[in-house]
């Protein structure tokens, strides 16, 4: 150690002074060890160095160094340097963790540290923790806000996260995520690892997109006034669908919307095929008022080439059906069409005035060939047709057994089990299948598999062949006895 002036004053104090000395060689320093100690590296500054570099250093203004003297050009009142990875390691034996404390004046702190426990409950504080692998962060005092767990995944407003980002909390005016863009839109994408990528967008022109990224195609838009499209850009209806893949470019498939027509003039529509006012698409249309429990009808519609509406298929509000008949509970009193009324158990075939005679109500056809039919007989009558044309027949030969096989017929009169009361004539299936098999469907005591009988029915028309053969053989027999009566009476 150097002395430079040792001075005593009224034997009270003393006053010892040294030159300034430099890092390799302090001015105050240890015996064997010179190049360690304290010095002065310029006016109003105080340094120390050990091993003959300088460690720590107090500048004129009260600025701490901690490696670096940082030559005037430090702003911070504290400072480190150095060439390690670690310039700073704070290392605690308590069992809440070390932490280092940052205070404004005492009256707002913020703690950075390890440990669970650290940070106070003042609403000024915040704290940045690292605890088991995770980092958290706290604000308002000891409330944990934010963490990072050593997996990577990050919650707000939860500990526990369970998704690369989970949210959780009160939401703030119905939403708990607030997206705020300075550009004309606002949005997120998501981007698997393959696949398309989507976006969720908000645009200055009041529409949320649903945007196909990989296609650069919109797949969902609403628009301000809530109308909904799916494939298109611009519904103008609550609900437009379009098929963007049609050759022809852009092709409706269906809009939804207040049906445009005067019967119904409330409810709820179904166009397909076309825009409303287009003059294009079939219809489904439910009238009344949806807002109110009243009579609804359901109402389905067809176009012709010339854009003009059919009458379609009608429903009204008692379930009673009406295929061009928009009034289906008159029942006879319709023009044309056919009505279906469940209510009353009938079903009515409708022609319009002025229709000829033989115009068919019902075709029944097999293989697309006509087998039978239900037509108009004039103006008061239906005849029940059966295919008999020449054409559709081979082997005709002559019945020349009508009178055997009818007597083998056993015409008889019983009541049905139901109806105990009412007696009527007929016949028994299986004893009329015996003469004439054509006439009869089903099978003598069948059942199905449930052990259920499926009983036996007859078509009492298939008798009327063999009752004119055997008409007509007793029409022969009259006229021969007829003639041999004759002739005795001239002998």
């Amino acid at each position: 150690m150097s002395q430079t002036k040792a001075q005593l004053i009224n034997g009270k104090s003393a006053t010892i002074e040294f030159t300034g000395g430099s890092a390799s060689a302090p001015a105050v320093s240890f015996t064997g060890d010179t190049n360690t100690g304290i010095y002065s590296p310029g006016g109003d500054q105080v340094a120390i160095s050990t091993g003959g570099s300088g460690r720590l250093f107090v500048a004129s203004d009260g600025k701490i160094g901690i490696g670096s003297s940082g030559s005037g050009t430090q702003s911070a009142r504290t400072f480190i340097e150095g060439s390690g990875a670690c310039p700073l390691e704070i290392d605690a034996t308590a069992g809440s963790g070390g932490y280092l404390t940052l205070s404004n004046s005492g009256s707002a702190k913020a703690f950075f540290g390890f440990g669970s426990n650290i940070g106070t409950a003042s609403v000024n504080d915040i704290a940045i923790r690292s605890q088991s692998g995770a980092l958290a962060f706290q604000t308002g005092g000891a409330n944990e806000r934010l963490r990072i767990t050593s997996a990577g995944l990050v919650g707000i407003g939860t500990s526990s996260p369970d998704r690369q980002l989970t949210i959780a909390g009160t939401a703030v005016s119905g939403t708990q995520v607030h997206i705020n863009s300075t550009v004309s839109s606002a949005g997120i994408k998501f981007s698997p690892s393959s696949g398309d990528a989507y976006e969720i967008q908000a645009g200055t022109d009041s529409k949320f997109i649903l945007y196909n990224r990989t296609d650069e195609a919109y797949r969902l838009v609403v628009d301000g006034s809530g109308n909904v499209g799916i494939g298109a850009t611009t519904p103008s209806t609550p609900l437009h669908v379009n098929n963007l893949s049609s050759s022809a470019g852009i092709n409706t498939v269906a809009t939804f919307a207040t049906p445009q027509n005067s019967n119904t003039t409330s409810g709820g529509a179904i166009l397909l095929g076309g825009f409303y006012g287009d003059g294009n698409g079939s219809r489904i249309s439910a009238t009344g008022n949806p807002q109110l429990s009243g009579a609804h009808d359901l109402w389905l519609q067809t176009r012709t080439t010339t854009g003009t509406l059919t009458n379609g298929l009608f429903i009204d509000n008692t379930g009673n059906v009406g295929i061009n008949v928009t009034n289906p509970s008159a029942g006879a009193s319709a023009t044309s069409g056919v009505a279906f009324r469940p209510g009353s158990h009938d079903v009515w075939f409708n022609h319009a005035n002025g229709v000829s005679s033989g115009t068919v109500y019902t075709y029944f056809t097999y293989n697309s060939g006509a087998i039978g039919s239900i037509s108009q007989n004039g103006t008061t009558a239906v005849a029940y047709n059966t295919t008999s044309d020449y054409r559709l027949k081979e082997n005709v030969t002559i019945i020349t057994d009508g009178i055997v096989r009818l007597q083998q017929l056993k015409p008889c009169k019983f009541n049905f089990i139901t109806e105990p009361d009412r007696t009527v004539d007929g016949f028994i299936a299986h004893e009329v299948e015996q003469v004439i098999p054509e006439a009869i469907t089903g099978k003598k005591d069948a059942e199905d598999a449930d052990g259920n009988p499926i009983y036996q029915g007859i078509d009492q028309s298939k008798l009327v062949p063999l009752l004119t053969a055997a008409l007509q053989e007793t029409i022969g027999r009259i006229e021969t006895l007829e003639a041999e009566v004759a002739a005795l009476k001239l002998q």
